[in-house]
């Protein structure tokens, strides 16, 4: 998915993760449910950008105003901290793909290493339906914390995983030089895995790229 990347900036900004150091955030107590709730609300709203990003309906404004709304409820999430972890697992081990890209994307948000490691673990023993999601989390949230293993996965995991993983690093303009899998990729048997090589393809080889 390379949305974030045609949109101009005004659009795309809003949705970043704050750069705020973890032990610089305030970590009020977690009410399990209230979270939940907020978490379903910020899933949602993705839902609606990902959907805006490919509708004639929506102007550049409609669109900036939305990713407003994305963070607000982003910044809310964040400010639990550590505390969310348990409630965040509980999301990524779900079967709703928003709710598993949610719950991934805040937990990287987080930039706490046992909240990256969390979504590492799950992206690299999860099932095909859930890898696209998980994905999509690693291509929109900070991999900083956890780029060594996303290498190793793409470099070595089977072919649903390894793509997904070095979609992601391309996303972040981190892809591997001397990487030879995207040429199988493109040949896999599996359409998915072909969609993805070619999403690759087009992170990395459109003009101005």
């Amino acid at each position: 998915m390379t949305e974030l990347r045609s949109m101009p900036k005004v659009a795309s900004s809003q949705a970043k993760p704050p750069d705020v150091p973890p032990e610089t955030r305030r970590q009020p107590g977690v009410i399990p449910a209230v979270y939940a709730k907020y978490l379903e609300e910020f899933a949602f709203l993705w839902g609606q950008r990902k959907a805006a990003l490919r509708s004639p309906d929506y102007t550049l404004g409609d669109v900036a105003r939305l990713e407003q709304r994305i963070a607000a409820h982003l910044d809310g999430l964040l400010l639990a901290g550590e505390a969310a972890i348990p409630t965040l697992e509980a999301g990524l081990a779900g079967d709703d793909p928003q709710a598993v890209f949610a719950a991934g994307y805040v937990l990287l948000a987080l930039r706490v290493p046992a909240a990256a490691q969390r979504v590492a673990e799950a992206f690299l023993h999860a099932e095909a339906e859930k890898i696209e999601a998980l994905s999509q989390s690693l291509c929109h949230g900070p991999i900083d914390l956890i780029e060594k293993p996303l290498r190793h996965a793409a470099a070595s995991a089977p072919a649903p995983a390894a793509v997904a993983a070095l979609e992601a690093l391309a996303f972040h303009r981190r892809p591997d030089p001397g990487d030879d899998r995207l040429a199988e990729f493109l040949q896999d048997k599996n359409a998915q895995v072909r969609r993805a090589a070619w999403r690759i393809m087009a992170i990395l080889y459109s003009p101005g790229a």
